[in-house]
């Protein structure tokens, strides 16, 4: 597996709200979220927008719970820890900064 792209968004911006504007720089492919991509309505725009699917992991207590494919769990174990590794080597969670 090979990682194309990735953004970085800050923390006030929520998942959906990016996922509005994924839809007009990527098409014909597939996303694989977290929780925060659970909408169905979000989902169907961006397959029917750009032909995007996005697979996303099911709530504990979802009760339509649909089984990720033990290949994507894969993926998305990698993508974690990629995320993980990013934060150690840059400190992405230690905020020096002060107020005066």
């Amino acid at each position: 597996m090979v990682f194309s792209d990735f953004d970085l968004t800050p923390a006030s911006v929520h998942d959906i709200h990016y996922m509005k504007n994924i839809k007009y720089s990527l098409q014909n492919c597939e996303l694989i979220g977290d929780k925060g991509y659970i909408s169905a309505e979000y989902q169907l725009d961006l397959f029917n927008h750009s032909r995007i699917k996005l697979t996303v992991l099911a709530r504990i207590n979802q009760k339509n719970q649909v089984s990720i494919m033990p290949e994507k769990r894969k993926k998305r174990k990698r993508i974690e820890t990629l995320i993980s590794q990013l934060d150690g080597q840059f400190a992405m969670n230690i905020n020096f900064a002060k107020i005066i």
